[in-house]
């Protein structure tokens, strides 16, 4: 108990000079522009907020989205002249006294910002469970925000809180909640009266939804659901007023709310009531005006496709499903990824044999001395089988099977710290093994998985940190490659094997995915997807193009921390998906990528923290070509203790 370390009249008369200092600096708001509040603007001109939007493409699942919301029901202010309907905020001085801020929850405690924060203990409280308290400080132009507010003792209890620069673009880091569902700010999202008085809002709107879906797009940060219904909308979904609307009829401050929604629409922040657009709390709303806006229905507003998230803007955490990091105009420019001064050298460490290390918890099946046979019987189409390639040797091990056993080729190539890809870079049909250094951005390829075999292929692409991928992206039957950067999303995808610029620029994925790609639909031409470690889940597309893309496909296979990769096991003519368990060098394969279900083949291939590969390693599986060696190398393949 308190009074165990303080006497009682001692923590009276403390409370009492604690209260009376946070009550006496809290101001009345000042008069001030209509964009501006507190002297502050609401974040800079090129913040999502405040960007004009009427350019922007239509989402190409704009129907869907806005019949999921209801196309049929009616826009709703919610707001009004009653003080108590609305979201209130105060502005403060820059000497306004810091008060503690405590998060009972440890969960949301971790999202939030940590006090102390300026806002005064008799700070406006928005009614209903929502219980936002918003308080802008001038001077500073930092803006306060918390969820479940309510003020005990000397400071304030909330369920979270975050903080924000309005002079900075700054978002949350990904996967963190803010004081909205959506992990965004609320004040600059708020229809204010002062700007609807100046004859112009000029920032979106804020709305809610009743069903939202289990994902986020830029620049929301986080999500408020378990339902990965892809036509429900994610939060940070934007949509605008359609040009076609006639609005004409409306007048006053409807008329004015409207012209907004049209130029810069609104997000989708929290979940709620469908179509409830957000205002601050004043007195003076004309509420006979505000109700010309609940004649307004779902079907005049259309989804707009996000362009894009700004290269380097952090997404950290990839911890939610489906999201689109865009790009700056509505048609996505093509980002130049390349390295301007490309090392040129390729390490390589020569290991002839590789060198199996027992475990105590595996038993050896195959003796490294087995030999193939050439019984096995060539598939009709092109199987794609499983390899590794093992950083601690900087060797490749491909099997011309998949199914458990040793290595039919091994071959050295590359670094310790490089990364594998692999493809049929000169279109004969055979795929070969290359690598990418992250740490300068180059692939080095090779034509022949033979041992020693020249590099044929050095460029470079991406920047430093990008990772890896391959495909045919055109269909020529010649792999082209790609990079997906993981500090935001985008995936630049090349056809040529040159250096210069991409011929793609996508967005799928978060920080934190890893790429993939294959013939996900079996149309000849291979499309990116991404792998979510944490969520062990694939998101695939089957576009190629120069936009922000959603999944069609998403399937769930293996666990937390495997590692993914793609190929045809049955040559059927279109990938499937597999995974790699790092930490016993377990396989999955999958034959269908489009969901989620137990994997088809099992297999035992390679050691702990190998990273996997696919392909068609010869021309006829299991028998040797001329750029084999003429007997197999151990791959150090174990059975599991039984």
């Amino acid at each position: 108990m308190i009074t165990s370390r303080w006497t009682r009249p001692a923590l009276i008369v403390c409370l009492a000079v604690i209260v009376a200092l946070s009550i006496i600096s809290f101001q009345p708001t000042p008069a001030q522009a209509a964009g501006t509040i507190g002297g502050c603007s609401m974040f800079p001109a090129d913040n999502p907020w405040n960007q004009d939007i009427t350019s922007w493409p239509v989402h190409p699942n704009s129907a869907n989205f806005i019949n999921s919301i209801g196309a049929s029901t009616k826009l709703h202010p919610d707001f009004g002249s009653d003080p108590t309907y609305g979201i209130p905020y105060v502005v403060v001085p820059n000497t306004q006294t810091n008060v503690p801020i405590t998060y009972p929850d440890p969960d949301l405690r971790a999202e939030s910002d940590p006090g102390p924060f300026p806002i005064p203990l008799n700070a406006p409280v928005e009614g209903g469970s929502d219980a936002h308290v918003l308080v802008v400080q001038s001077g500073t132009c930092m803006l306060y925000e918390l969820w479940a507010a309510q003020q005990v003792g000397a400071g304030w209890e909330a369920g979270s809180g975050a903080k924000w620069d309005l002079n900075s673009n700054a978002l949350r880091p990904a996967g963190w909640t803010s004081a909205d569902a959506a992990g965004l700010p609320i004040l600059p999202g708020l229809a204010r009266y002062e700007e609807v008085m100046s004859g112009a809002i000029t920032h979106a709107l804020r709305f809610t939804v009743q069903n939202s879906q289990r994902a986020y797009i830029y620049p929301a940060r986080h999500f408020a659901s378990s339902d990965t219904n892809p036509n429900l909308p994610p939060m940070g979904l934007r949509l605008r007023l359609r040009a076609d609307y006639n609005i004409a009829g409306f007048t006053g401050e409807s008329r004015v709310i409207l012209e907004a929604l049209r130029k810069y629409g609104m997000m989708v922040a929290d979940n709620g009531s469908n179509w409830y657009i957000s205002g601050a709390t004043n007195p003076n709303w004309d509420d006979d005006d505000l109700n010309q806006l609940k004649t307004v229905p779902g079907s005049a507003f259309e989804v707009v496709l996000s362009p894009g998230e700004p290269t380097g803007t952090a997404t950290v955490t990839p911890t939610r499903t489906l999201t689109r990091t865009p790009s700056k105009t509505a048609t996505p420019t093509i980002t130049r990824s390349v390295t301007a001064t490309p090392t040129r050298t390729l390490t390589q460490t020569p290991s002839k044999t590789a060198t199996p290390t027992s475990s105590p918890t595996r038993t050896l099946t195959l003796a490294p001395t087995s030999t193939r046979t050439a019984t096995s019987t060539p598939a009709s189409g092109k199987i794609e089988t499983i390899g590794v390639f093992r950083p601690s040797q900087s060797t490749f091990y491909l099997r011309n099977s998949n199914t458990t056993g040793v290595a039919d080729i091994s071959t050295t190539f590359g670094a310790a710290t490089d990364l594998p890809v692999v493809g049929d870079w000169d279109g004969d049909g055979i795929a070969t093994v290359g690598v990418y250094r992250p740490g300068t951005g180059e692939f080095f390829l090779r034509d022949s998985n033979a041992q020693g075999a020249p590099i044929t292929h050095q460029f470079v692409l991406g920047s430093p940190g990008d990772m890896p991928m391959a495909g045919d992206w055109n269909g020529d039957g010649i792999d082209g490659v790609g990079v997906f950067r993981p500090t935001n999303g985008l995936i630049y995808l090349k056809n040529g094997l040159t250096t210069g610029f991409a011929d793609f620029t996508m967005v799928l994925g978060i920080a934190g995915d890893v790429p993939v790609a294959g013939d996900w639909n079996g149309d000849g031409k291979d499309s990116p997807g991404v792998y979510r470690p944490n969520l062990a889940t694939f998101f695939l597309t089957n576009q190629v193009c120069n936009c922000s893309v959603f999944a069609d496909y998403q399937a769930t296979l293996g666990v937390v921390g495997d590692s993914p990769f793609a190929g045809d096991w049955a040559g059927s003519g279109h990938s499937g998906i597999g995974v790699f368990r790092p930490s016993n060098g377990l396989i999955y394969l999958k034959h269908d990528p489009t969901g989620s279900g137990f994997a088809d083949i099992n297999i035992v291939f390679g050691i702990p923290n190998d990273k996997p590969v696919a392909g068609h390693w010869s021309a006829a599986a299991g028998i040797a070509s001329v750029s084999e060696p003429s007997t197999p190398v151990p791959a150090a393949t174990f059975l599991p203790a039984r």
